[in-house]
């Protein structure tokens, strides 16, 4: 497999058909060809998602930036002074309606989880170009016409192996149980080739850091996932197979998987799909809002 350039550039052909996917495409696409061409070709997000959203994106982009600073030469007083400072300036026009997901408890999230993690063993990787491995944007071409790509938080140095490190925020309560659902997962899949293939690591593993934020605390855990080489080749394998059963239902006219409606609480399409397709449209544009995800962008996640 190739990587490619990073450039943005358009994700689909000029048939219609997605060429470029990460895993926020292929998980809907797996799931059920109506949900993926709601939330990916249409761009569709409920509305009451949004602040979960917002906080999960300023969440870590406070934490990577705290790690570059630190890999770059930074105290600790310092980068944290700085990331939350810069936190509450990205956020001073943000009004949450989420009990959980606000921003006091964004910025409480920040400071707490670096004051945990003030001493951390574990160390951000330094890239061959001296820059250090934070926020990493990867692209590298499955076959002749699929591309998977992402982004990637951290790469770190943990004893004498080397993982990528994910951050996570949840309101469910944590446990060994909280990690059973990122193997199998597309993401965690992914993250380990594009680490191994686009940055050329010895990826042990994910690192997985995760917030539990709660009324009045918020709790961190961190656990890990691992996937053997030929989990990974067979994941590869799969992931073909279901971006080209994804093309064929666009030519199907993205067909209804009922049997996925109320897995993992229920879709939240299942109220649009449950109406009568005159009204669809008008359900959708009055309970949601739409955002676009481009696979090729810089960062979007």
């Amino acid at each position: 497999m190739d990587t490619l350039e990073d450039t943005t550039d358009s994700p689909y052909y000029s048939d219609g058909r997605q060429r470029a996917w990460n895993h926020s495409s292929l998980e809907p696409a797996k799931a059920c060809p109506r949900k993926y061409y709601y939330s990916v070709i249409e761009g569709w997000r409920p509305k009451s998602s949004s602040d979960d959203i917002i906080f999960g994106s300023h969440y870590a982009k406070a934490l990577e930036s705290y790690h570059r600073y630190r890999a770059l030469g930074e105290g600790y007083e310092a980068a944290v002074e700085r990331v939350v400072l810069e936190a509450m300036i990205d956020t001073m026009e943000w009004e949450s309606d989420h009990k959980l997901k606000n921003r006091e408890n964004l910025i409480r999230s920040i400071i707490w989880y670096l004051d945990i993690y003030k001493n951390d063993p574990c160390k951000t990787l330094i890239l061959d170009n001296g820059k250090p491995a934070v926020e990493l944007s990867f692209r590298f071409r499955l076959d002749e016409e699929i591309e998977l790509c992402g982004h990637l938080d951290r790469i770190v140095i943990y004893g004498d192996d080397v993982y990528i490190q994910d951050q996570k925020t949840t309101g469910a309560s944590l446990g060994s149980y909280y990690y059973q659902r990122y193997n199998p997962n597309d993401q965690m899949s992914l993250y380990t080739v594009a680490g191994q293939i686009v940055y050329k690591q010895p990826i042990k593993g994910i690192m997985i850091d995760v917030a539990q934020i709660a009324v009045g605390f918020s709790r961190f855990e961190r656990g890990f996932t691992f996937r053997t080489e030929a989990q990974t080749t067979k994941w590869l394998a799969d992931v073909r197979y279901w971006i080209h059963r994804t093309w064929e239902a666009g030519e199907a006219d993205w067909p209804l998987n009922d049997a996925a409606c109320m897995l993992y609480g229920g879709c939240p399409f299942r109220s649009v799909c449950s109406k009568d397709p005159a009204v669809q449209q008008q359900y959708l544009e009055t309970s949601f809002y739409r955002h676009y995800n481009n696979p090729l962008a810089e960062r979007n996640e």
